[in-house]
């Protein structure tokens, strides 16, 4: 049994303010970190080197009240960062100059769920007609008027594909949910499975491993578990089957 008895405090090697809404990250080789260094403006989060906090790159960010931005590192590659942006998301790569002695923050794929989502929407229904031959219009809102989201973004490192689970807000009432696998080179949206079991209000986990998805909601003390079964075509297109 050895005893240690500490006398004084160690040197301090590293110190940097941070905000309270974010702790601070740290990854890449060599070492980076992310952190927000002034807590009156959380929107700004900045990528500094560990050895001499020389400023790599700075994410500007837009807060939601009710989905806050997320930017961490990549699952699979500390060499590049995911930026989470209500229905954006981005992937950045850490690269460094050809000297070897500077790093710049370089844009690698850049994905928009709402957009590329609405475009699988189906269009209005047939208008009403009355029987003076008027139309009745019906009263529609933006879907900007509404909240979607990103609310979940995973990595499968068998198939390397990113997951990221999107709600998109057609109106007050209604909200469409879906798993979409992007390609995690070029950040294209190689497959969008529909998640008809997602519950509005009620707390909504998703979970892929290779070939399966498992949906948990929980509502209350009621819990129900959905499970989809992916299956793999010739020619490499994932399609659902519950």
């Amino acid at each position: 049994m050895v005893t240690v008895n500490i006398r004084e405090c160690p040197p301090l090697l590293f110190e940097v303010k941070s905000s309270r809404e974010m702790s601070v990250s740290f990854g890449g080789a060599p070492f980076v970190f992310i952190h927000n260094d002034k807590p009156s403006d959380v929107n700004t989060y900045c990528v500094r080197t560990l050895a001499n906090k020389k400023l790599v790159g700075k994410l500007r960010t837009d807060i939601s009240a009710c989905h806050h931005d997320v930017v961490s590192f990549h699952f699979d590659d500390y060499q590049r960062i995911i930026q989470v942006s209500g229905c954006m998301l981005n992937c950045y790569h850490i690269t460094r100059s050809h000297l070897g002695n500077t790093k710049d923050l370089k844009l690698q794929y850049s994905v928009d769920f709402k957009k590329a989502l609405q475009k699988t929407q189906t269009p209005p229904s047939t208008p009403v007609v009355t029987s003076y031959g008027r139309v009745v219009r019906r009263r529609s809102e933006p879907a900007a008027d509404f909240i979607s989201a990103i609310q979940d973004v995973d990595y499968e490192d068998e198939t390397y594909l990113v997951h990221a689970v999107v709600t998109i807000q057609e109106n007050v009432e209604d909200c469409a949910a879906s798993l979409c696998f992007i390609d995690d080179r070029t950040g294209s949206i190689i497959k969008q499975v529909p998640l008809p079991t997602w519950a509005q209000g009620a707390a909504n986990s998703v979970y892929h491993e290779l070939d399966c998805i498992v949906h948990l909601v929980q509502c209350g003390s009621c819990s129900t578990c959905y499970y989809y079964k992916l299956r793999r075509r010739k020619k490499k297109k994932i399609n659902s089957q519950t």
